[in-house]
């Protein structure tokens, strides 16, 4: 990260946030009482100037130069094709609008944006990264139906169950193309190394179609012995 990006991420004063609160209007309790008011207000005005300050953040980086950028493919100097286009981004604090070149590869014929990339925006979807990661995270854990009816408690940016849908899809893309490389870093030397590695194989018969009316289904599980739970240890939970 340069010198220049490091400044604009530098976090602003506590005093502005603070003068922000206390400008508020006078706060009335609603459900959870005064305490659960003044969280509430609060929040709404960590939303709105985190927002305010994003934006003055991006505007801080300034228009790209016209410099040819190499193509992330084949590594080709390739000119803008568009200039300042627009994309408008779902953040933790709400939408934020970013205006990048497009550049268009005449060697691969493959179309980027140099400055999606210095920001570590995908080429797919409408979030940002940190956004992105708690859409991942109820996404997998959950229905996409009841992610989207718990979502609200904890952000107020809305998400739809499409967008979990769309966002859980893609990240199981980009991990079936990199399982490969995560194995092969998964076996690399690591300074903890667990004493004992717990092995278990079973099967299961599953009816199934045709000349067999069932099969044996293998199954196996891996796991570090210190996140084996024990039965016979009183201290392990359930």
């Amino acid at each position: 990260m340069g010198d220049k990006l490091r400044q604009l991420l530098d976090e602003a004063p506590l005093e502005e946030l603070l003068e922000a609160v206390r400008r508020r209007e006078t706060i009335r309790p609603e459900d959870g009482g005064l305490f659960g008011a003044l969280e509430r207000s609060v929040e709404k005005v960590k939303t709105a100037f985190g927002h305010a300050a994003l934006e003055k953040q991006l505007d801080a980086l300034g228009e790209e130069d016209d410099q040819p950028k190499r193509c992330p493919r084949c590594s080709k100097l390739t000119g803008i094709r568009a200039r300042q286009r627009a994309r408008t981004v779902k953040t933790l604090n709400g939408e934020v609008t970013v205006r990048r070149n497009y550049h268009w590869c005449r060697h691969c014929r493959h179309g980027f944006y140099p400055r999606d990339e210095e920001l570590g925006l995908s080429s797919e979807g409408e979030l940002s990264p940190e956004l992105e990661k708690r859409v991942v995270d109820f996404g997998i854990n959950d229905a996409y139906g009841e992610a989207e009816a718990r979502w609200p408690l904890h952000c107020a940016v809305p998400i739809s169950r499409n967008t979990f849908r769309r966002v859980v899809e893609r990240f199981g893309r980009l991990c079936e193309k990199s399982h490969d490389a995560a194995l092969d870093h998964c076996t690399q030397p690591t300074d903890h190394v667990p004493k004992q590695l717990v092995v278990s194989v079973d099967g299961a018969h599953l009816p199934i179609r045709g000349s067999e009316a069932w099969r044996e289904s293998k199954l196996a599980v891996l796991v570090r012995a210190e996140h084996a739970a024990d039965a016979d240890d009183p201290q392990t939970p359930p």
